[in-house]
């Protein structure tokens, strides 16, 4: 009776050392698994706080090529200058923008007309732009650049309908344009995609500039926009 009481005793004591042993088991793992899942949550947090933000957006480019392609995916030489960076010029007339696209040389007193341009490497005539073509919308403004006192930026101007400008420089200008071997810069106007408006009031100091801008562009629905903007001074 002894003995089989004896074996009962070492039965449980065996059964709860292993019980015992078992839950402590559990939670060292358990343990294990928090600590490993820590510092991934910790990583994890940190890699969101610290990821690079959203590439900008390429610049398109359509002037004087086949096919529409980022200015960056292009062997010839070209120059985007968007909505975005016209303000930033602080210039209201067309060489003064033509001013600050590289490769290109303007000679103006920053008003419109009577103004000479020309592109590196070629002379600069009188007056208008005789190896360079002006377009807007794709469109010649006029198909001779250096006829005297009627130059292209006398019937072209700068205004808040100006969307972008875009210039190509040599290459394959003179293929898509007629009057072209130095290049050719386009004006694009807004086209009222998105609705809204501007009003500009420009006043000089130390000269007499009075002058307003304005424009106004919308979605009318079924594929049809409307864009209407100009000057007064």
């Amino acid at each position: 009776m002894r003995k089989f009481s004896v074996l009962i005793a070492t039965l449980l004591a065996t059964t709860t050392h292993q019980v015992a042993y078992a839950a402590e088991t559990a939670s060292d793992a358990t343990s294990a698994e928090e600590q490993a899942a820590a510092p991934a949550t910790h990583s994890a947090a940190h890699s969101a706080a610290h990821s690079t933000p959203d590439a900008p957006a390429a610049k398109a480019f359509s002037t004087g090529v086949a096919r529409g392609r980022d200015l960056l995916d292009t062997a010839i030489s070209a120059s985007v200058i968007d909505e975005a960076d016209l303000p930033k010029l602080s210039v209201s007339s067309i060489a003064g923008i033509m001013q600050n696209i590289p490769g290109i040389r303007a000679e103006t007193s920053d008003v419109d007309g009577f103004s000479a341009i020309t592109v590196r490497g070629l002379p600069l005539s009188a007056d208008g732009s005789k190896f360079l073509q002006l377009q807007e919308d794709g469109l010649p403004v006029l198909e001779f650049g250096d006829l005297h006192f009627a130059s292209v930026d006398q019937f072209l101007r700068a205004d808040l309908t100006l969307s972008q400008v875009q210039a190509i420089r040599g290459g394959s200008a003179s293929t898509f344009a007629s009057n072209s071997p130095g290049g050719v810069v386009n004006f694009i106007s807004r086209t009222g995609e998105v609705e809204g408006g501007l009003l500009q009031v420009s006043s000089g100091v130390g000269h007499d500039l009075k002058r307003v801008d304005f424009a106004y562009g919308s979605p009318l629905g079924e594929g049809w926009r409307f864009h209407v903007g100009g000057f007064y001074r």
